[in-house]
């Protein structure tokens, strides 16, 4: 006979079997889906940054932009974000090789204008890291810019004036002044053995696996270790033309006034490995993941009072990428 009452031991398994389903169904919506809020807890803490090593050292003060390579441990580039490298304090574009574990550094022209010493550090975004200085920015080497000296070597053009990416290995002439037996081709900051032909000619051997990207490459001559270099000048490496990038999302969105430097996650589609987050139409510090996601270095200044900010994400134009442009603008709220 029915009694009305349920039985306790049946109740409460059904109850286990229900829950245990509840937290499967969360567990798999947050994978698939990625729902915010999912996994909870603090984020995780991130490692300290070591940086051992940075090529090249040193570069003549007039030189254009080049790609740095640090070397080092515990660079991330993953959920919990990206290691940033710094020219004086100031972020620089930054992405972390998978295979070779090496930084790559967008140097700027800027940079190079005057010479001095620059101090190169790594940073990891917080928590973590156990630096003395805040935001866990590790590493303290000198980078020295050094003013051009008469009997230089110095590069007027190339022969030939450019080459396309993939293409296969091939022997570029190097013109110029004041080039002597000896004198090596930095390459991308590589030093290669060249072939003295006279003072203003130099040829070297460029292997397909050094076109395998396209981009604008530094190129100096200089005797063993930068002792006494050229400026350095872009090499073309043209590859096809890019689209105008377009922004999907940005992670996140809103902040409070008053905020700590924080990575920005940008979402969208056609991102060339050259392309950077603008703030405002002021371009930041920006990390290539891949076509459809990029990481943008946003500074405290930039969030300091209550507002408004637009970011957009433009691919730039240049003799190595033609195309390119700029997206559509994104809101981001800066809150009281």
């Amino acid at each position: 006979m029915a009694s009305g009452f349920e039985n306790p031991i049946e109740t409460l398994e059904d109850g286990l079997r229900r829950s245990v389903w509840v937290v499967c169904g969360l567990a798999l919506m947050c994978g698939v889906y990625g729902l915010a809020g999912c996994g909870g807890g603090a984020p995780q803490p991130t490692p300290t940054p070591i940086m051992t090593n940075v090529f090249p050292s040193n570069a003549t003060a007039g030189s254009q932009g080049f790609t740095m390579f640090i070397t080092g441990a515990d660079f991330i580039s993953d959920s919990r974000g990206v290691t940033f490298a710094y020219w004086n304090g100031s972020a620089r574009s930054t992405v972390l090789n998978a295979q070779t574990g090496e930084l790559e550094v967008q140097i700027l022209a800027s940079d190079l204008a005057i010479s001095g010493i620059a101090t190169i550090t790594v940073a990891n975004p917080s928590p973590g890291g156990s630096c003395a200085d805040p935001g866990g920015t590790c590493g303290n080497n000198g980078f020295q810019v050094v003013m051009p000296q008469a009997g230089n070597p110095s590069i007027s053009s190339f022969s030939p004036p450019s080459a396309q990416v993939g293409g296969m290995e091939f022997t570029l002439t190097i013109n110029g002044s004041n080039f002597a037996a000896g004198d090596v081709v930095v390459w991308n900051s590589e030093q290669h053995p060249a072939v003295f032909v006279s003072q203003n000619k130099m040829t070297v051997d460029i292997v397909s696996t050094e076109l395998v990207t396209a981009g604008l490459v530094g190129v100096a001559v200089s005797l063993p270790n930068l002792i006494t270099s050229s400026t350095t000048v872009d090499y073309p490496i043209v590859g096809p033309s890019s689209s105008t990038p377009s922004v999907g999302s940005i992670t996140p969105s809103t902040i409070a006034a008053g905020n700590t430097d924080f990575q920005m996650v940008v979402k969208g589609s056609n991102f060339a490995a050259n392309a950077f987050v603008e703030w405002n139409n002021v371009p930041l510090a920006t990390a290539f993941i891949n076509g459809s996601q990029i990481v943008a270095l946003v500074p405290a200044a930039d969030v300091a009072s209550k507002g408004m900010a637009n970011v957009t994400v433009t691919n730039p134009t240049t003799a190595a990428t033609p195309g390119g442009g700029t997206s559509g603008m994104s809101s981001f709220t800066i809150s009281q």
